[in-house]
């Protein structure tokens, strides 16, 4: 007699089934079922008792959103809160094999594999890939995909772990598997013996063989490594930021390679600093056991003293460059406006060479060239007074290529200052207002400037001011010595004198276009002379090089 086993589940043919006892088989004792899936769509009409399996009893989880499950052998997460069914073949929910935890979307590794499960379900394997410290790793497109299927096929066992970003990636287990997917050459990894190791174990000797690439931190096999000045290097950073030097029978920086043609090979600062030297003349390097001195103590190459020397003098004095109380009678620039600005330019390094400041300068009505004494081997250019606007407009990225070619390339202790009209300002309290901003942001505008605290200090310091101090008093307090960085000792111009020489265009724009703006707002009131009033400032009048400066200084 047919047992009343509706209450039952069976799994039949991998499908999920309850029995329907129908009437007519009751009445009739015959020992057959009819069975219809859970779901209510498949049936099978007729099954022997006999052939029924055992009672199917579910194993249910509760999933909650966000987490990893597997179904049908491919890897899942969940949309929404749901139940799952685990003893369902090929499906379960895998669980953190160290914590026991769900796993969710994100990093982490299975059965040694390291990768990315987004939120489709798929696993992006991260084997082969750049892995950097802000938890992106390059070429995701090109990343392979690896499903849960191609997983399951390999029948082997499986092990989970959590991964929490980026810093917990260390001293994993890796089964026979893994290996396939083995990390030696990954910026963070190393693999041996079935064991995963970072770069801190290296450091630690917990493992040999490999080495970390001083440049770019890449581990490899010490066997691929160079070695230079006692560094590991990778053969990609070899060969992309150094080069080899004849002269010097090593490898050295890109950055810092001379090309000399005397001795037909790049050479690196040091080097060029300490055995050679620059002829003065054609302005090529030589060897310095090489070099004349002319008696009027210009350093010249052979050729150069043979040729270009008169009863050994070499004079590059054309009268192109004034002498130092050179004061032309000013031409402004620019339309007729209360306001203008007038640059000095220290440039330094190549030479006072009046040839070559008339080979740069001399076409130029804007500016004229002046002896500096202060300069090693330089000159000073002096703009006559221009607008803001017609400044900023002068040919300054051609000006800056050119003195860079000839070597004018000496940045320490030598200046740029700007001056403004006086009558611009409204009187001696505004200029006081300038003032003292820069007694009180001091250390904020000498970043800007460029200047370095010991030559700001020497050239351009600040004036000593009180808090009760009025705006006169400021004014006043800076009137015993012109080396402030706002000199005021000037009959027709205030001078802002803080500012570092510089051999970009963009730079030497900034300056003036942060002179332009400090000069506005000292005419109102000082509560509105902020950091914040001057970005603004900046911003509205499309001064882009000196927001520009601003942001790399977080001012």
């Amino acid at each position: 007699m047919l047992q009343d086993i509706s209450n039952n589940i069976y799994m039949i043919n991998g499908e999920k089934m309850r029995v329907e006892v129908l009437a007519e088989n009751l009445a009739n004792g015959l020992d057959y079922y009819f069975l219809r899936g859970v779901d209510r769509t498949h049936v099978v009409e007729h099954i022997l008792a006999s052939d029924l399996p055992e009672p199917y009893i579910p194993n249910y989880v509760e999933v909650l959103k966000g987490a990893i499950y597997v179904q049908n052998c491919s890897l899942q997460v969940a949309g929404v809160d749901m139940t799952i069914d685990t003893n369902v073949e090929g499906t379960f929910v895998p669980r953190d094999s160290n914590t026991g935890a769900f796993l969710t979307h994100g990093y982490i590794s299975i059965n040694g594999l390291y990768g990315y499960c987004d939120r489709h379900g798929r696993f992006w394997n991260l084997a082969y890939r750049h892995y950097n410290l802000d938890d992106k790793f390059c070429q995701e497109e090109s990343c392979d995909i690896v499903t849960w299927s191609k997983l399951e096929a390999d029948a082997l066992p499986i092990k989970y772990e959590g991964i929490d970003g980026h810093t917990n990636r260390k001293n994993l287990e890796f089964s026979d598997f893994s290996d396939s997917y083995a990390l030696r050459n990954s910026d963070d990894w190393a693999v041996e013996d079935g064991k995963t190791f970072t770069k801190e174990d290296l450091a630690m000797g917990l493992v040999s063989g490999y080495a970390v690439c001083s440049e770019c931190g890449k581990i490899e096999d010490e066997g691929e490594m160079s070695t230079i000045d006692g560094e590991c290097i990778c053969q990609d950073c070899l060969e992309n930021e150094f080069i080899w030097s004849d002269h010097q029978q090593d490898y050295i920086r890109r950055d810092y390679a001379t090309w000399v043609e005397c001795v037909d090979s790049y050479v690196d600062d040091e080097t060029l600093n300490d055995e050679f030297e620059r002829c003065q003349c054609c302005d090529e390097y030589f060897l310095s056991e090489d070099m004349y001195t002319t008696d009027d103590s210009y350093t010249l190459c052979e050729y150069c003293y043979e040729n270009e020397t008169d009863n050994g003098y070499y004079n590059s004095e054309n009268g192109f460059i004034e002498d130092y109380d050179y004061r032309p009678e000013p031409t402004f620039f620019g339309g007729d406006q209360t306001k203008y600005l007038g640059l000095e330019w220290e440039i330094d390094g190549g030479g006072e060479n009046g040839y070559i400041a008339q080979k740069i300068f001399g076409d130029v009505k804007e500016v004229y060239c002046k002896h500096d004494g202060s300069l090693d081997a330089g000159f000073e250019v002096v703009t006559h007074p221009c607008t803001p606007e017609y400044m900023l407009n002068l040919p300054w990225n051609n000006w800056c290529n050119q003195v860079l070619d000839e070597g004018y390339d000496n940045r320490n202790g030598v200046g740029i200052h700007i001056h403004v009209s006086r009558r611009h300002f409204t009187g001696r309290s505004a200029i006081g207002r300038l003032v003292r901003f820069f007694a009180e942001n001091y250390d904020d505008m000498r970043k800007f400037a460029a200047r370095s605290e010991s030559s700001a200090r020497e050239w351009a310091n600040y004036a000593c001011i009180d808090e009760d101090f009025t705006d006169e008093d400021c004014y006043e307090a800076s009137m015993d010595d012109k080396y402030y960085a706002v000199n005021v000792l000037h009959n027709a111009s205030i001078e802002i004198r803080i500012f570092a020489t510089a051999y970009q265009p963009q730079t030497i724009k900034a300056y003036i276009q942060m002179v332009d703006v400090l000069s506005d707002l000292a005419n109102g009131e000082y509560c509105n002379f902020t950091f914040a009033n001057i970005r603004k400032e900046a911003e509205n009048r499309g001064y882009a090089e000196m927001v520009s400066r601003l942001d790399y200084y977080n001012l």
